[in-house]
């Protein structure tokens, strides 16, 4: 996942993502700055979907949405469906992180927000 990037970008997306996916709530500010940092364009009514949920705590959402909201995210930056455990191993290891300290698709689940 972004390979086509140099070092330095590819970690600074990699890691605001991360962050943005493993944090307590969703933003489009984010999506949409490492778009840009990446040099990629989304489809209008793909973002519009996204945009819904701008700032919405995770711990608000119903089951299972969002671990279908970061897959729909990072499908923008690999053009096709991202499914499994594996993505946020692999955005942790671009980040420059451990990725067996990321969280797996079942982990993505509501904590209580302060």
């Amino acid at each position: 996942m972004l390979d086509h990037l140099d070092p330095f970008r590819r970690q600074s997306v990699a890691f605001g993502l991360y962050r943005m996916l493993t944090g307590s709530r969703f933003s489009i500010s984010v999506v949409r700055e490492a778009l840009s940092a990446a040099g990629l364009d989304a489809p209008h009514d793909h973002l519009s979907a996204l945009r819904l949920h701008h700032c919405e705590p995770y711990a608000e959402m119903p089951p299972g949405f969002h671990a279908e909201l970061a897959s729909a995210t990072l499908a923008l930056f690999t053009g096709r469906p991202v499914l499994g455990d594996g993505f946020l191993k692999d955005l942790a290891t671009a980040a420059g992180l451990r990725p067996e300290d990321a969280p797996s698709i079942q982990a993505l689940v509501p904590f209580a927000t302060a």
